[in-house]
């Protein structure tokens, strides 16, 4: 007798197929294999929708959107991009294929792509270096942002990845101000991941995730919250909402090798997948990540 499968709870490649749990009356319960398929909110599987061609047929990369701002890379040129896919020159001459890092606060996106960096607003590139310092007499020297990788903010400090290993965070309220001699953390190992939650940082380097709880550098109480690093590139940020699972405010929803990870504002990290799913190990492995919040989806790609 034939039976329709009509309910999946999702992916799990962590038991061999023959061992996924049946019912009788629904079914398997998850899927050991799963190519260009959606499972919807009530687990109902469909056919996963596909692509529509837009009016940008230019090769591009390092595509970012928030609030409105759109930048992509093609070539070695950085756009600025509407919601009609219309590009905007706003800065060419950039290393060719490198990807770009982005930050965007209060209407300013900080960018840098290890060779050369900047801030855009309304479509207009500025340079992002140290103006002339005015204010009381201090014994510290400020210097421009050195080139980086990821940029993140977090309350009131732009903190940027210097050469693999070390943080290094800018002066309060002055993200072009950088004190090089005291204001910078170090790692024993490449950062992968760094998320602020308004409460704390997370930030991953190969020996897993560490929670820096608190406001000011100086007084950050670290905590290791997952012995599994974060793979590089697959954290976005999403309403903590679109767990479903109680959790408050924007949060970080980020990749690793044992299973896909949400990081609270109070430094709780939960393994939302850690009885399913199994991904690719080892070294030089790299993601990317969206978060479609209208169908509530975390979408990731990794390459190994």
């Amino acid at each position: 007798m034939k039976r329709w499968l009509s309910k999946f709870s999702g992916l799990n490649n962590r038991v061999a197929g023959t061992r996924i749990d049946y019912d009788p009356n629904n079914g398997v319960s998850c899927l050991s294999e799963a190519v260009n398929i959606d499972i919807d909110e009530s687990r109902r599987i469909s056919r996963r929708r596909g692509m529509t061609a837009t009016a940008l047929t230019t090769p591009c990369h390092s595509l970012f959107y928030k609030n409105g701002v759109g930048l992509v890379v093609s070539n070695d040129t950085l756009y600025g991009v509407d919601r009609g896919f219309n590009l905007t020159t706003i800065r060419d001459e950039l290393e060719l294929n490198a990807k770009m890092y982005y930050c965007y606060v209060n209407g300013q996106v900080y960018y840098s792509n290890n060779f050369q960096n900047g801030f855009v607003e309304d479509n207009i590139n500025y340079d992002w270096i140290a103006r002339p310092y005015v204010g009381i007499d201090t014994y510290k020297a400020f210097s421009s942002p050195p080139l980086c990788t990821l940029i993140e903010y977090h309350s009131s400090r732009l903190y940027i990845v210097v050469g693999n290993k070390t943080i290094v965070y800018s002066e309060p309220f002055a993200f072009s101000w950088f004190n090089l001699a005291s204001n910078y953390l170090m790692f024993s190992s490449e950062i992968t991941m760094i998320a602020s939650v308004g409460t704390g940082i997370y930030i991953s380097d190969a020996t897993g995730v560490y929670f820096y709880f608190g406001k000011s550098p100086k007084s950050f109480e670290i905590q290791k919250v997952s012995s599994s690093p974060a793979i590089a590139g697959t954290m976005v940020k999403t309403q903590g909402k679109f767990i479903n699972r109680g959790v408050d405010g924007e949060v970080p929803v980020w990749t690793a090798t044992d299973g896909i990870y949400v990081g609270e504002v109070n430094g709780t990290v939960t393994n939302l997948t850690k009885d399913f799913l199994m991904l690719p190990s080892g070294s030089g492995i790299e993601g990317c990540a969206v978060v479609d919040e209208t169908r509530k989806k975390y979408i990731t790609s990794i390459i190994s």
